[in-house]
This record gives C-alpha cells, structure tokens and sequence, in this order.
C-alpha cells in the first residue's frame, strides 16, 4: 500500500514537471515573438517620422 502511495506521489511531481517545463518553452517562443513585434512597432514609428518630416519639406 505504500509503494503504492509512494508512485501516485512520484507520478504526480513528474507530471507537475512536465507542465513546468512545457510552460518555460511556451513563454520562451512568446517572448521570443514579442521582441520581433518590438521591433517592427521601432521601425513603423521611424517610418511615420520621416514621412512627417518630408512633409514639411
């Protein structure tokens, strides 16, 4: 009865793990997705001050 216990404890923190690490990966990518989009937004914002400074020229 107590092994028993014992591998539905085992079980249960293996379980937790894996979750643990498959949140770390999905945070990683999302992380990863925010940067690119950071940059994206810089270079918009470049764009739209330039056009605005043409158009005063």
């Amino acid at each position: 009865m107590i092994t028993f216990l014992y591998i539905m404890v085992f079980m249960t923190l293996f379980l937790a793990l894996e979750f643990y690490i498959a949140d770390i990966i999905v945070a990683f990518k999302h992380r990863r997705e925010i940067k690119n989009n950071r940059g994206i937004i810089k270079s918009l914002k470049e764009q739209i001050r330039q056009q605005k400074v043409i158009n005063k020229i």
